[in-house]
C-alpha cells in the first residue's frame, strides 16, 4: 500500500473502489415490503396475516443487511441513516418521511425536533452533499 493508500473495511482496496449495492439493494426490498404492507392495510400486531408476516420477514431481513454491512458510499451510509431514523419513531408521520427520504419533510420541522432528530438530520445532510459532490 501506498503512503496515500486508505485502507477501507470489508476487503475493499480503497474506499472508492467498493460499491454499497447489497446495502442499496437491501433498502430497496425494505421499502418495497413498507409498500406492500400499506397495500395490505396492515392489522395489530398480535394478529398479522401470513402476506403479512412474509413482509414482515423481508424487511427483517433487510434490515439485518443494513445492520451489519459497512458503508463505502455516501448512498449506502444514507441508506443506513434512513433506516435507523425510521426506526428512532413510533410516530408514523416521521417514519413514513424517513422511509421516503425526505430531508424537506425534517427541515421544515426543524424546531419541533428532538436533539437527537436534529442531529440524525445534520449526518444526513452532510452524507447527501457528499454524494452530491
Amino acid at each position: 500500500m501506498g503512503a496515500n493508500s486508505t485502507p477501507a473495511p470489508g476487503g475493499a482496496t480503497t474506499f472508492t473502489t467498493k460499491n454499497d449495492k447489497a446495502i442499496i439493494e437491501a433498502n430497496q426490498r425494505r421499502l418495497a415490503a413498507y409498500a406492500e404492507l400499506d397495500r395490505l392495510a396492515t392489522s395489530s400486531v398480535d394478529n398479522r396475516s401470513p402476506d403479512e408476516e412474509a413482509q414482515w420477514a423481508i424487511i427483517d431481513a433487510a434490515e439485518m443487511v443494513l445492520m451489519t454491512s459497512v458503508a463505502t458510499t455516501p448512498q449506502g451510509l444514507e441508506a443506513q441513516l434512513w433506516t435507523a431514523l425510521h426506526n428512532h419513531y413510533q410516530d408514523a408521520e416521521p417514519a413514513e418521511a424517513a422511509n421516503r427520504a425526505d430531508l424537506d419533510w425534517f427541515n421544515a420541522k426543524h424546531e419541533e425536533l428532538d436533539w437527537t432528530d436534529k442531529l440524525f438530520v445534520a449526518a444526513l445532510r452532510s452524507v447527501r452533499a457528499m454524494g452530491e459532490a
